[in-house]
């Protein structure tokens, strides 16, 4: 009985919950949603269309100031006042004009005072450049003022700009210089992809340039009377829908004009009012089923945190590895198992610790005793483990990658334990056979701990560090970036530690000695990113591991 009273419970809420359920409030909850989402989808592509109006005005008044710069700055020059003023061979200044003028500058044309065309470049015939003196900008410049306009010209539509040309003497008139610019079509697609909304230039009904498919250019094309110029049309472009807005440009030459078409797409905002749509009118059947998921729900609320805790448990089972489950939930039942298991858990995690440290004191007793038979390795593996911890961290290694670089530090030499005192300890030089035992207490580690699982990420770098950066270390000769990264950091601080150590042979080397022998070395026993690493290490820091006891370690517990 004391079961079945909180599942009546439970039965009662979910029993609200489900009448909480109404299909009133949903259904004009979707109108409202769909009308507000395709209002606030017009509101925003009308701003991105304002926006983007102001940016091309912004481009055009540059362009436009640029070019009447250019034939302010050309005019200007004394060769084109003189060849006007002389009336002789304009030869020259026609070769002038040409070295000077910006590569942008496709042609140009230079009027005496008379209006007539006495020179030319580029696509300005006589005839054309006869209609072009009847052209209100150029019928401007002729009176001593600058103008700028669009003209098509072969099909082509070119921005001109006319400036008077004044004697140098006097500073009076005595022509007027005229340069344009072709507007090519690439610059649609360009400013497109700049301001995010689609571009179409129109010059007398020929399309100029567009950021749009083929399809939907022509399409438009033939749309393009019905649009009014100033205002904003919905049209659909194939089965895309966009708002466009138009914008007339009349200042012309001869008689052209230019329109500008930008386009905002509207397919997103069609699409979700679309789906949203289709998600509302399977609302009855959802409704109906309604009571079923609820009920679920409401199951699932009581069983899920049991659930939780039960695959938490088999998975530390699976792994070994303890941890506290994080479950909120609001059934008192629940809550109390949680908080029962969750001391548990700290009790069996206390009882791990003291493990781990048994474990970590008879690993430390066995490292001694593998330094203990090489009388040249004294505290060799313990500070090893402590310089290789110190630069990974300057390496920027964490977690289990600088839990494996430790203990394979330590544990680097483990193997030398099935090598004979009579060769491990052995005053004169070693034999070649008996380099060649030497040679497999590596591999001999590996094997030695292949069946520990938590110290398997460590075993490459029991296994590789003898090689060398050159290929000519052991015991598979391994080069380069083929050798494990922390071997070939182990080889570093290795390298270090034997220097920096007293030997029997020898006494031990300064600090900086240490540093000049690994620069020497870098490149062809170590990896010289990893010793230029290891030269931004404190001295401090080094000095202190190096003069640490074995009682001063403090080594991390293992992994599982």
């Amino acid at each position: 009985m004391l079961l079945a009273e909180p599942a009546l419970t439970l039965r009662s809420k979910v029993f609200l919950l489900s009448a909480g359920l109404i299909v009133g409030p949903l259904t004009l909850a979707y109108f409202l949603v769909r009308n507000q989402l395709i209002e606030a989808g017009e509101r925003k592509a009308r701003t991105n269309l304002a926006a983007t109006s102001s940016a091309f005005a912004r481009l055009t008044d540059r362009q436009d100031q640029r070019l009447l710069n250019e034939a302010s700055l050309v005019a200007r020059i004394p060769e084109v006042g003189d060849g006007l003023r002389l009336h002789g061979d304009l030869a020259q200044t026609r070769a002038h004009l040409m070295a000077i003028v910006s590569g942008y500058v496709e042609l140009f044309a230079l009027f005496n005072s008379q209006g007539e065309a006495v020179l030319r470049e580029g696509e300005l015939s006589r005839l054309v450049l006869q209609k072009a003196t009847g052209a209100a900008p150029l019928a401007s410049a002729l009176q001593g003022q600058a103008a700028i306009g669009l003209w098509l010209i072969e099909d082509h539509l070119y921005k001109l700009a006319a400036q008077p040309v004044l004697d140098g003497v006097n500073q009076l008139q005595i022509g007027t210089l005229l340069i344009g610019q072709r507007i090519r079509g690439e610059a649609a697609q360009r400013f497109s992809e700049a301001e995010h909304s689609e571009v179409m230039v129109l010059a007398d009904g020929s399309i100029i340039g567009s950021s749009l498919t083929p399809d939907q250019s022509s399409e438009l094309k033939r749309l393009y009377p019905e649009i009014v110029s100033g205002t904003l049309t919905r049209f659909n472009l194939g089965e895309e829908t966009f708002l466009v807005r138009t914008e007339s440009v009349r200042v012309d030459y001869g008689g052209s004009s230019c329109d500008h078409l930008l386009l905002e797409s509207l397919a997103s905002t069609d699409a979700f009012a679309q789906t949203l749509m289709s998600t509302f009118g399977a609302l009855g059947v959802v409704t109906l089923l309604g009571a079923l998921a609820l009920a679920w729900a409401g199951s699932r609320r009581l069983t899920s945190p049991l659930l939780d805790s039960a695959a938490k448990m088999a998975e530390m089972a699976r792994t070994g590895e303890l941890d506290l489950p994080e479950i909120s939930t609001a059934e008192p039942e629940v809550a109390a198992f949680h908080d029962t298991f969750r001391s548990l858990i700290l009790s069996i995690k206390a009882s791990q610790r003291e493990q781990e440290r048994s474990y970590i004191e008879a690993v430390g007793a066995l490292v001694i005793a593998i330094d203990a038979r090489d009388n040249d390795t004294t505290g060799h593996s313990f500070r090893v483990a402590r310089y290789a911890e110190r630069l990974g961290r300057e390496l920027e290694l964490r977690g289990e990658q600088l839990r494996a670089l430790e203990w394979g530090s330590l544990l680097h030499d483990i193997g030398k334990i099935a090598v004979p005192d009579a060769i491990l300890r052995k005053a004169g030089p070693l034999t070649e056979e008996e380099w060649h035992i030497m040679h497999q207490h590596p591999t001999w580690g590996v094997e030695m701990l292949a069946d520990v699982s938590f110290l398997r990420p460590a075993l490459e770098i029991i296994q590789c560090h003898q090689e060398r950066w050159d290929g000519m270390g052991y015991p598979a000769g391994l080069a380069g970036e083929e050798i494990p990264r922390g071997a070939r950091l182990f080889a570093v601080i290795d390298a270090y530690d034997a220097i920096t150590s007293d030997r029997p042979y020898r006494r031990a080397a300064s600090h900086q000695q240490a540093l000049s022998e690994l620069q020497r070395v870098s490149g062809t026993q170590l990896d010289p990113t990893i010793v230029e690493a290891f030269f931004r290490l404190p001295f401090e820091d080094l000095d202190e591991i190096r003069q640490q006891r074995r009682a001063d370690l403090d080594l991390s517990p293992p992994a599982g």
